[in-house]
């Protein structure tokens, strides 16, 4: 039963009760007896599921796993792990006990290195991320600190309640590798449960340095929450984004900006000064006040720079090369409110304002030299950086904007687009051509999208950084972390309960509140979020990623091969997201992540062996293996044939996919400890040939002519007939241009099948643009499948994630239709010549 906070109560259990956590001996002791009590059924699953606190227990039989937890993890590093207890009766009261872990060879996993907590559950009473499935009720959120959550006697469950617990493990770059193991305890009525614990430590690590650039605001509704308004809380905010590697827009809270306090710009580098210095901390945005004309005030703005700059002169560290402007409360999303003469005011001030700083510190060159005894080449380093503090602007492209944003000397206009935006493709291409350093969530959504809001998929927020690395982007921004409020009819309300209500903008569940306030519980910090735990996790795969990006080009260089890390990327996340959307399952995930650090484990050996011209085909693996001199490659226990290189030797390798669950082991036997990649495919690809095709034709929206034809007809076909389709034109600008296609073997794909491949030749002498939809049995709309562009000649169409449908609701694919959207919107004219060759289905298991 969730509990309302209460200052009375919180004082009377501080005084009875102590925390339960790492072998800490409490109230409510029991036996050991390790029998399946009959009051908890214990489970686990996936840190990418969210199971609801009320919801039945059955509904998640599809996610369910053992009680047991098994972590791969990086050295320095976080990686958590969630169990659950359905309480089939009534639990008064439970505790939880941590061990120290170990190894083979005796080495120490130390329990001060596990944290565990509580799931705190928030109500959400409308679902927007419908497409995720989980419905209405208690989400998991805030992660309470297990001593938290007893000494305010929260350690309970209800009958039918999924109370989980959250267990978090910490390396650092000193952990030996190795295979740790251990167990956690669950005391409850005089019962007791070990859940047994594997942590597997990779000889990779995370990088210390954060190299991805945050900046998340921070400095919203928390007083009233934090029963407490003082600096030291406030910058108890900013140590909590740090610690995951997520920058804070405000160094220095509102309140505590007085231009008048001459103690304001020493208080104020000191900050940035400590800020700076933690390697975790990439980004932050310089303090700013409104001027009232409708811009900023310049002078103090210079006087910041100013101050920040003899700052670094002063401790001998450029404390500018992490500044960042935003002008959020300016010209915030100002294409899409028509900011645009705002836009020109603050602009044109803010590259003013860079140009005077830039020739302040020059003219006071020699006082620098001689006061703080630094260089000439030093001062000259911190003017640039002045010159150049790049400004971020929340808005998508637009080219009236463009003289201001990025197109004049200083070249420190950053756009900002909202991730929505890379939905549709003339954006991405544009974003592409201008190197989009920068973009920003604001709002929730009901596509699978990534994004923060509380209902969406935890792999949201974990795979944006991965995305990130997809499209070469650096920089993520966030407009709130604590806002502890709810927004309806214009107007921010204070919540009733600041935990059990989430807070909500415009209907999004979550959106602008990633911590929850500490103080209520008597904690020096805010609590976390199992989003924000999310997020870390993305941040530092994007570590490790970025790490195999930056070996891969550097063995490249050594060796004078044409390494491509983007093949290999393509595959690592191609059951992860197509584009901007996110299609990934747990198990997917789980395997993609595994692969990076097995991959990365061998990249950074001293064979530094790097998977290049790597594909996977519907019938093969494909690839080759390059290694430094004195190393061989196996595949399957197999010896390959090499090529000599510069340095090393190439071994081409190819593996047929005649199985539903295929496994390509490259392994090399004279790498000493980790030495073997597994690429695990899983499906049976079956051609079905055009003959099978051509009965499944029909009219849609236009008709359509067809005829089974030679193979003749094109070059490079692979089967002996085609099928050429003639769709007609459109009479008119308006309406769809597209047919229907139905078969009996489209109607069994489900669960059982992972993807559809089809090829067709494009013989109408112009690109076409197409999408593949589907109209489901079970679902009254019709959505899209694949999307492509078909240039003339051969093409083939991936569809992918066909096994992660909810088929349960979908039940089955009634037909497909083939729409096609001209080039020039105002005219569809026919499209003749279109040959289809039939088509690959991938199985996971047979069908009947």
């Amino acid at each position: 039963m969730k509990k309302k906070l209460s200052v009375l109560l919180s004082f009377l259990l501080s005084m009875t009760l102590l925390a339960g956590c790492k072998g800490n001996e409490s109230s409510g002791s029991s036996s050991s007896s390790e029998n399946q009590s009959e009051k908890i059924k214990f489970w686990s699953a996936s840190t990418a599921e969210t199971v609801l606190l009320g919801k039945d227990i059955s509904v998640y039989e599809g996610i369910q796993r053992e009680a047991k937890i098994d972590v791969d993890m990086a050295q320095n590093e976080y990686e958590g792990a969630q169990i659950f207890m359905t309480a089939l009766d009534n639990v008064s009261e439970y505790f939880v006990d941590v061990a120290d872990l170990k190894s083979a060879d005796g080495t120490k996993f130390a329990s001060e290195n596990i944290d565990v907590y509580a799931y705190k559950y928030t109500e959400v009473t409308a679902n927007m991320a419908t497409h995720r499935g989980g419905g209405i009720g208690d989400y998991p959120d805030a992660i309470l600190p297990i001593e938290a959550s007893v000494k305010f006697g929260e350690n309970n469950i209800a009958k039918g309640n999924n109370q989980g617990i959250y267990v978090r493990f910490k390396t650092t770059s000193d952990t030996p590798a190795g295979l740790y193991t251990g167990s956690l305890t669950v005391r409850y009525d005089g019962e007791s449960k070990n859940i047994p614990i594997t942590v597997n430590v990779w000889d990779v690590e995370v990088s210390e340095t954060t190299h991805s650039k945050t900046l998340f605001s921070n400095g919203w509704h928390w007083k009233a929450p934090e029963l407490d308004s003082t600096d030291e809380r406030f910058q108890s905010y900013i140590d909590l984004l740090s610690e995951y590697r997520i920058g804070s827009i405000d160094l220095m809270e509102v309140s505590d900006r007085d231009k008048s306090d001459p103690t304001l710009l020493t208080r104020y580098t000191d900050k940035v000064y400590e800020y700076v210095k933690n390697p975790k901390n990439s980004t932050y945005a310089i303090n700013y006040f409104l001027s009232g004309t409708g811009s900023f005030d310049t002078e103090m703005f210079e006087k910041f720079i100013i101050a920040i700059a003899e700052k670094s002169f002063a401790t001998n560290y450029n404390c500018l090369t992490k500044a960042t402007a935003y002008f959020g409360m300016l010209i915030d999303e100002a294409t899409m409110q028509g900011k645009f003469d705002e836009t020109v005011m603050v602009t044109n001030d803010y590259r003013s304002v860079l140009q005077a700083s830039y020739e302040a510190i020059l003219a006071n060159k020699s006082q620098y030299i001689q006061e703080y005894g630094i260089t000439e080449e030093f001062v000259d380093e911190i003017a640039n950086s002045a010159a150049s503090i790049p400004h971020i602007f929340v808005s998508n492209y637009n080219a009236d904007y463009a003289p201001y944003i990025d197109q004049d000397a200083t070249g420190t206009g950053e756009w900002c687009p909202n991730v929505w935006e890379f939905q549709d493709d003339v954006n991405v291409a544009k974003f592409m051509e201008i190197d989009l350093d920068w973009w920003y969530g604001c709002g929730g959504s009901s596509r699978p999208i990534p994004g923060y809001q509380l209902d969406d998929y935890t792999l949201s927020p974990r795979l944006m950084s991965w995305q990130q690395i997809y499209y070469g982007i650096e920089g993520n921004l966030y407009w709130a972390t604590n806002i502890n409020q709810v927004y309806s009819n214009g107007a921010y309300t204070d919540k009733e309960d600041y935990y059990d209500q989430s807070s909500t903008w415009a209907g999004v569940t979550g959106d602008g509140q990633l911590v929850y306030p500490g103080g209520q519980y008597e904690l020096d910090a805010p609590v976390a979020t199992r989003r924000l735990e999310a997020i870390r996790d993305g941040l530092e795969e994007y570590e490790l990623l970025l790490a195999l990006k930056n070996k891969y080009s550097e063995v490249a260089l050594s060796s004078g091969m044409d390494f491509s890390f983007d093949t290999i990327y393509e595959f690592v996340t191609s059951e992860l997201f197509d584009g901007i959307n996110i299609n990934a399952t747990a198990s997917a995930f789980d395997a993609s992540r595994k692969l990076i650090l097995q991959l990365l484990s061998l990249a950074d050996s001293d064979a530094n062996a790097c998977i290049t011209d790597f594909e996977v085909t519907t019938t093969q693996i494909v690839g080759k293996c390059y290694v430094a001199d004195g190393y061989t490659v196996q595949l399957n226990g197999e010896a390959l044939s090499g090529e000599k290189v510069n340095g090393g030797t190439v071994y081409t390798f190819s593996l047929n996919l005649d199985d539903y669950k295929n496994v390509c082991v490259l392994s090399i036997p004279e790498l000493v400890g980790y030495n073997s990649l597994t690429i695990e495919s899983n499906g049976k690809a079956i051609y079905y040939a055009a003959d099978t095709m051509f009965n499944g034709f029909k009219d849609g929206y236009v008709d359509i002519e067809k005829e089974l034809v030679s193979a003749n007809a094109v070059s490079g076909a692979w089967n002996e007939q085609l099928v050429k389709v003639n769709v007609e034109g459109l009479k008119d600008s308006e309406g769809l241009q597209g047919f229907k296609y139905s078969d009996d073997l489209i109607k069994k794909l489900g669960e059982a099948t992972s993807s559809m491949s089809i090829r067709i030749y494009n013989g109408s002498g112009a690109t076409q643009r197409l999408s593949i939809e589907a109209k489901y049995k079970g679902d009254p709309i019709i959505r899209q499948l694949a999307y492509a562009e078909l240039a003339e000649g051969w093409n083939t169409i991936e569809i992918k994630g066909i096994n992660q449908k909810i088929w349960k609701d979908l039940i089955s694919i009634d037909y497909m239709l083939f729409i096609f959207d001209a080039n020039d919107q105002n005219q569809n004219p026919a499209i003749n010549n279109l040959y289809f060759d039939g088509y690959y289905i991938t199985y996971l298991k047979e069908v009947n």
